[in-house]
């Protein structure tokens, strides 16, 4: 007999979800050709069973706490290696106190939503219908971060990202803008895919807005941030090396150029380049972009 009909049958439907996202997601052509990409597909949806049993499976809206989203092995819907994220699942109907201190961040902002209620004491044995809801809140999120995913290079209408490749748009912020998309209201975006051969190189050049802080990063085709931890794949304000006149210039390259603000693409032909501007004093400025050969940067 079995003793916990509602769960089984929502495993059930998380195993054939991941036969889904396998055949629909990791292995689908229109997405990716890239044998790296797809080998890459397979970690992220590995990546995202782990936040899925962490901020969903684990995640008690009467109880809530603070798990982390991401982190260097799990990197998920645009990660920022220069950001904490944490998540925490509460209920329409409370209100919640959050408590702490900020020290030293230069950004911090919460997003809370509810009504006042007090707190409910230890809770309950875990139920078989609580679970199988968890579980299948946990295969809604899957499938979000999957094949609920618009295919890698269609157009998109978000006002920040550019539909050209190696050319950024004009940065944006979400307080202009009315789409369901995510985002905090205070920061400003640029993102714009780039495609490269081995011996190219990707030259951005421009001045930062004076602001609390900026950096850019590069992504794989699954929205995650490239190695950061043994590649320089992303700069923020106090790692870049500016000019005398205060601009800069980064360069993206598989090939080590040899220059200064070196972005490593560690293999990739494809990917994103993503700007963050966070309480930009002035609007941020476009970044003028030109592909070059490795060759051409290199001093004699």
């Amino acid at each position: 007999m079995n003793q916990a009909p509602k769960s089984t049958a929502a495993f059930d439907e998380l195993i054939a979800a991941l036969v889904e996202i396998r055949d629909n997601y990791v292995l689908s052509e229109e997405r990716f050709t890239d044998p790296l990409d797809v080998v890459e597909a397979y970690r992220y949806v590995g990546q995202l069973l782990s936040a899925t049993s962490e901020l969903f499976f684990e995640a008690d809206p009467d109880r809530p706490r603070f798990a982390s989203i991401v982190s260097p092995a799990r990197k998920l819907q645009g990660d920022n290696p220069d950001a904490i994220y944490h998540f925490a699942r509460i209920r329409g109907d409370r209100s919640y106190r959050i408590s702490g201190t900020v020290d030293r961040e230069c950004y911090t902002s919460f997003t809370i939503h509810g009504a006042a209620a007090d707190g409910p004491g230890p809770p309950p044995p875990l139920s078989d219908e609580v679970l199988a809801a968890r579980v299948r809140e946990g295969i809604a999120f899957l499938r979000q971060t999957t094949v609920g995913q618009a295919l890698p290079d269609l157009p998109s209408p978000v006002p920040f990202v550019s539909n050209e490749p190696n050319v950024l748009p004009t940065p944006f912020s979400f307080r202009d803008s009315s789409l369901p998309v995510p985002g905090a209201a205070d920061i400003v975006y640029a993102l714009a895919r780039w495609r490269l051969e081995p011996d190219e190189a990707l030259v951005m050049t421009g001045t930062l807005p004076r602001g609390a802080f900026a950096n850019v990063m590069l992504w794989n085709r699954h929205m995650q941030t490239f190695e950061y931890q043994f590649r320089q794949s992303s700069l923020n304000t106090e790692q870049i090396t500016y000019e005398p006149d205060g601009s800069y210039t980064i360069v993206i390259s598989d090939e080590d150029p040899g220059v200064p603000n070196w972005l490593d693409t560690g293999g990739h032909r494809k990917g994103t380049i993503f700007w963050r501007y966070l309480l930009p004093e002035e609007d941020p400025t476009v970044a003028d972009c030109e592909v070059v050969p490795v060759t051409s940067l290199r001093s004699s």
